[in-house]
């Protein structure tokens, strides 16, 4: 097991901002100017938090006219059940699914 992956991933949780973002979209897509006010939170900080989010592979970007619109990746699977998993199971799928070849910031390790 290659545990790269999986401190990245930590390391991307262990941020108050980070995770109020997360929060906010669990209501849905919203755009960097919505999410700041939301937060009460500088929008340069919550953009810079985006973009960690988005390497990590838990947020995708999808641009509308001059703005970027945020919202949750899914994840396979994402409908079934996981009241049940611990956090290291639910990691493991992130892992799996979204860090595989995918994760952007695994370049910068």
């Amino acid at each position: 097991m290659n545990a790269v992956p999986y401190k990245l991933c930590f390391e991307t949780l262990a941020n108050d901002l980070r995770l109020q973002i997360l929060e906010t979209l669990k209501e849905g897509p919203k755009p960097v100017s919505e999410i700041a006010r939301a937060l009460a939170a500088e929008q340069s900080r919550v953009s810079h938090s985006l973009e960690i989010l988005r390497a990590c592979n838990y947020v995708n970007a999808e641009k509308k006219g001059k703005q970027r619109i945020y919202s949750l990746r899914e994840m396979p699977h994402s409908h079934d059940n996981q009241s049940g998993l611990s956090v290291i199971q639910i990691m493991n799928q992130h892992v799996t699914h979204c860090c595989q070849n995918e994760c952007k910031r695994l370049d910068c390790k």
